[in-house]
Order: structure tokens, then C-alpha cells, then sequence
């Protein structure tokens, strides 16, 4: 279920077909950069040294990753390479720290021992949490993805209903 949040792990897809199975999370980190570092400079035009930057931003983030035979380079260290390279851009990610920075739990005592013990409440200022932000993102990322692709979904006979979650 985590395989692709592992930086350097390669790892086998069952759901793909064989010639598609092999996942070398990467490779596949560093090519994304790669093209969004591509398309960066297609918007800004930074000049003659895009080639040298791009190198070095590959390499990099290469190097903070580590690679598949440093398994055991720890998601600490990881982090401290990441550290290194972001400076006070860095943001370690943590789901349930960053979960419940935004919201305040409420327990109902009357419901204690059944399913609907707890109760989630939107902190005054939840909507500059990171938890939200990201939350946001991720939307923002599947509508522009869905925008995409809702061709090609239609050519696959999938009903726009379904996209949709209607």
C-alpha cells in the first residue's frame, strides 16, 4: 500500500501487465523532476545554464534519495538529506501530526465503546494548516488530472457520471 511513497524502492506492481509491472520509484521521481524542471524553464526562460541546473537538481535530489542498496538508509536520514538540500523550505510530512494540528477531537461519553466515539472539529485557523493546504492540493491536482483525461475516458466508455462520483 506504500510502496510508491519509498523513494528508493523498487518494487512489482500486480495490477500491470508484466512488461509494466517493475516500479523503480527513482527513476520515476527523477524523470518527473526532471520534466517539471523542463517546464519551468519553457514558462521563465532562464537561459544558457538550464542545462547545468537541471543536472544538478537531478543529482541532487539523486543523491538525498540514496539508492536501492541503501534500504537502510532511514527515512531520518532521508529527511535530514532533504533538509540539506530545501533549507527552510523543508516540511516534514507527518499524516496524523499534520491531522491534528487542523482539527480538535471531541468524545462524546455517552457513545464511548461504539464507532461514533469521536468527533473531528475544524481548528479556527485550519485553513492555513499544512494538512488542509495539502488536502487542497491534492484536489486541485485530481481536477486538473480529471480535466485530462476525461477524453480518454470517454473514448473508454467510462460514463462522465462515474468521473464524477455521482
Amino acid at each position: 500500500m506504500h510502496s510508491p511513497d519509498i523513494p528508493s524502492l523498487v518494487w512489482e506492481y500486480s495490477r500491470l501487465t508484466a512488461q509494466y509491472r517493475l516500479k523503480q520509484n527513482k527513476e520515476q521521481i527523477l524523470l518527473a523532476a526532471g520534466k517539471i524542471f523542463d517546464i519551468y524553464c519553457d514558462l521563465t526562460k532562464p537561459g544558457k545554464e538550464q542545462s547545468a541546473i537541471r543536472n544538478k537538481l537531478v543529482g541532487d535530489l539523486s543523491n538525498a534519495i540514496g539508492n536501492e542498496a541503501e534500504e537502510d538508509l532511514t527515512k531520518g536520514i532521508r529527511d535530514g538529506n532533504y533538509k540539506r538540500l530545501l533549507g527552510p523550505d523543508y516540511r516534514e510530512y507527518d499524516e496524523r501530526q499534520w491531522f491534528y494540528r487542523a482539527v480538535d477531537e471531541k468524545v462524546d461519553p455517552e457513545t464511548v465503546g461504539t464507532s461514533n466515539t469521536r468527533t473531528f472539529i475544524w481548528k479556527k485557523d485550519y485553513m492555513q494548516s499544512d494538512w488542509f493546504l495539502f488536502q487542497e492540493a491534492v484536489r486541485q491536482h485530481h481536477d486538473v488530472a480529471m480535466n485530462v483525461l476525461k477524453d480518454t475516458f470517454v473514448l473508454m466508455g467510462i460514463d462522465e457520471k462515474i468521473l464524477a462520483g455521482n
